[in-house]
């Protein structure tokens, strides 16, 4: 398989390489197309690889799209996700389909439901019957998609959160860590929920709500 990552996320390229060594047992062959120079990239020193893990990098300025190679986002919050997406989908043939779809085999996704392109389920997720995820969406370890569920495009789940059953969490929402959304709720789209949060009901669009039961912050003027 030949796969190119664009973006240079090492948070995520260490997720995604771990995936890719337990679905495949070997990294596939990889090109990583990075969209910042080196010492422009804040995670620079954060480490992704193993010491003996092969892979090609190329700068995006010199890439040149090839439609044999799947792709991946080489990024895990739905705000840089969309806009590593929108930078290389001038430069190449970005169709959904060209994603890869990632999802750990300790994992449980019931069979009647939908997984989008480019989607990654981290180790213990669980995506429950009927739930609709939609392109690009990230799933942390733990979390757990409620039955008839829909989570949009460019929105990142973290690590233990609930969500109901029959919710819809809209686009480049970022749920937090140990989050619950309550059966029904309703999430606007570029919302952001806090580490801990309990929604008892909707949230509109652009808000930031924490605390338990959920209370609204402030206006989300920046993720």
């Amino acid at each position: 398989m030949l796969i190119d990552i664009l973006g240079r996320d090492h948070f995520a390229l260490a997720v995604q390489f771990d995936l890719m060594r337990d679905l495949f047992g070997h990294l596939p062959d990889i090109r990583i197309i990075a969209n910042l120079e080196t010492d422009a990239n804040p995670l620079n020193h954060v480490p992704f690889a193993m010491p003996d893990d092969r892979y090609a990098e190329v700068y995006i300025d010199h890439w040149e799209d090839d439609p044999a190679r799947m792709l991946l986002l080489g990024a895990m919050t739905g705000k840089t996700m969309k806009k590593i997406f929108e930078q290389f989908k001038t430069r190449g043939r970005l169709i959904p389909p060209r994603f890869l779809r990632l999802a750990h085999p300790s994992a449980y996704i019931a069979q009647s439901s939908h997984l989008g392109f480019g989607t990654v389920i981290e180790p213990l997720a669980v995506v429950s019957s009927f739930a609709q995820i939609n392109d690009f969406v990230w799933i942390k370890r733990g979390a757990t998609v409620g039955h008839h569920t829909v989570i949009e495009s460019f929105t990142n789940i973290n690590p233990g959160v609930t969500i109901a059953s029959g919710c819809h969490i809209g686009e480049e929402c970022l749920i937090g860590v140990g989050a619950t959304v309550s059966d029904k709720v309703q999430i606007g789209a570029r919302s952001i929920i806090g580490a801990g949060a309990m929604v008892l009901k909707d949230v509109q669009p652009g808000k930031i709500v924490i605390g338990n039961p959920a209370r609204i912050l402030r206006d989300n003027d920046k993720y």
